[in-house]
């Protein structure tokens, strides 16, 4: 009895060893994602200091609270072209703003252009740089725009900065801008520097045309003058 007692004893050992070999008692969750596996091809992970998009749109937007990819691809001279994509969802805070007179471009025709920035800060809390949204594509924004609450849409922040300045980042945070469109009420820069050109046209044309008639007058004048002496 004791022979058979101290071999399942063994057994039981020799299980719980092939086990533990086998990473089955391993107390890491297979799903836990640190930033150290996200980044185990050399990607740069950053932070959002906020979830929220703050500025001129009245934090009617918001992100998911995790780590953030940070894409460094060749670019210009000594310096790459640094970008990262975010999934924003509208929210239900009401902006003071009316986003229909809002666009991502000035030849939109809209009473504002408006854009996204992204500032990234080193350990210090300083900021290293600024990307933007409507560096690369404008149409981001006018698609986080047309947003109906609960929709989500993908917008990319880029700018081009020295890769050892941009992996010095840790942490983000995004705020949106307004500025006046130069274009507003036209349907676009094209047609409105068409006009402007046009409009030059007209009063070079004008200006040309008064100096011609003042000219035959005094051509007239002349004529009459040497006809009397």
């Amino acid at each position: 009895m004791l022979k058979k007692t101290i071999t399942l004893m063994l057994s039981a050992l020799c299980c719980t060893a092939l086990l533990t070999a086998c990473g089955g008692s391993s107390s890491k969750s297979n799903t836990e994602n640190t930033a150290e596996e996200a980044a185990d091809d050399g990607a740069l992970i950053v932070y959002p200091e906020s979830t929220n998009i703050g500025g001129k749109f009245g934090k009617a937007f918001s992100f998911e609270d995790k780590g953030y990819k940070v894409k460094i691809e060749k670019g210009w001279g000594n310096e790459e072209e640094v970008s990262m994509k975010i999934t924003v969802t509208r929210n239900d805070v009401q902006p003071s703003v009316n986003f229909e007179d809002i666009a991502g471009s000035h030849d939109a025709g809209k009473k504002y252009v408006g854009d996204i920035d992204a500032e990234f800060l080193d350990d210090n809390d300083d900021v290293l740089f600024t990307a933007r949204v409507g560096l690369g594509n404008y149409t981001d924004i006018d698609k986080l725009l047309a947003l109906e609450e609960g929709d989500k849409t993908t917008i990319t922040v880029s700018d081009y900065v020295d890769e050892s300045i941009a992996r010095k980042a840790v942490r983000f945070r995004l705020t949106s801008t307004l500025e006046n469109n130069s274009h507003a009420g036209r349907p676009g820069s094209v047609l409105g520097d068409l006009d402007d050109q046009l409009e030059s046209l007209g009063k070079a044309a004008e200006a040309v045309g008064a100096m011609a008639g003042a000219a035959a007058k005094a051509a007239d004048a002349a004529n009459e003058i040497s006809k009397n002496r």
